[in-house]
């Protein structure tokens, strides 16, 4: 699931115009489940699980990179700027919402359904 979530959330790149609503976020993760639901074809249960809390090291390499990457994408935020380019009027999804411990906390009327 932790896949799932993360590569329906956001992407791996610095555009700054890249946005999704917390609705198409959902509607991506539960596209996902019924695309793999559809090539298991499972006969008696479908079982898919959230991983744990990570190991306390792993917790700390995640903070730095979370620290660097929005370090980067602020500096690329700050070069469209400079370059003339339009942003999108919407803020960026903030993926430091989905770490250890916090579970999901969006607040679309959606995410009822994770609970």
């Amino acid at each position: 699931m932790n896949g799932i979530i993360h590569n329906c959330t956001h992407k791996d790149s610095d555009d700054v115009h890249f946005r999704l609503t917390e609705e198409e976020m959902f509607i991506a993760i539960f596209n996902y489940i019924e695309h793999l639901f559809g090539k298991i074809k499972p006969k008696k249960l479908f079982f898919m699980a959230i991983d744990g809390v990570a190991p306390r090291a792993k917790m700390n390499q995640q903070r730095a990179r979370r620290f660097r990457t929005a370090l980067e994408a602020e500096k690329a935020r700050e070069r469209a700027i400079k370059e003339g380019k339009e942003l999108p009027k919407e803020e960026p999804f903030d993926s430091n919402c989905i770490t250890p411990g916090t579970g999901p906390s969006f607040s679309s009327p959606k995410s009822r359904l994770w609970r």
